[in-house]
């Protein structure tokens, strides 16, 4: 079937819409835009609004199982996006920086209180104390116990 061109001048012609001549170059160019000049700029991490938010969360549920999954749901994104724009933004993936927060705030408790170290353990999201030990010797280089007596 062969189409007349001065015949189909717009589809707002056919639906009474504002005029549009799609047979016109310009028109056709408003319609076709380079995808390069769409495509968004590469960011560096998460916004500062989703970083924000996924530290409160940490900080509130450090004591809390915190999946990849939980994080990448704060920051409403996938948890293979949410991992990379975080280490982008913080420097260290999301399950290290976990790690961090609660080994500062085994810190923090171990030089405020006098609480067994089990109890700071499960303060702190760890399972037991041989769990905070662990973790606190291969990151400090000391154990708890030794890090307490330090500041006594």
């Amino acid at each position: 079937m062969l189409l007349n061109c001065h015949a189909v001048r717009s589809y707002a012609d056919l639906h009474g819409e504002n005029r549009v001549n799609f047979l016109n170059p310009e028109a056709l160019n408003a319609l076709f835009v380079d995808p390069s000049a769409i495509m968004p700029a590469p960011s560096n991490g998460l916004s500062r609004d989703r970083l924000k938010r996924v530290r409160d969360y940490i900080e509130t549920h450090l004591d809390d199982r915190l999946t990849l999954t939980d994080l990448a749901g704060v920051a409403c994104l996938s948890p293979y996006h949410f991992s990379r724009s975080f280490k982008e933004a913080v420097g260290i993936g999301p399950q290290r920086y976990v790690m961090y927060r609660r080994l500062e705030r085994a810190k923090t408790l171990i030089r405020r209180t006098n609480q067994p170290l089990a109890e700071i353990a499960q303060q702190v999201g760890l399972c037991d104390q041989s769990h905070l030990t662990s973790i606190f010797r291969r990151e400090t280089g000391e154990t708890p116990g030794r890090y307490h007596a330090a500041l006594a």
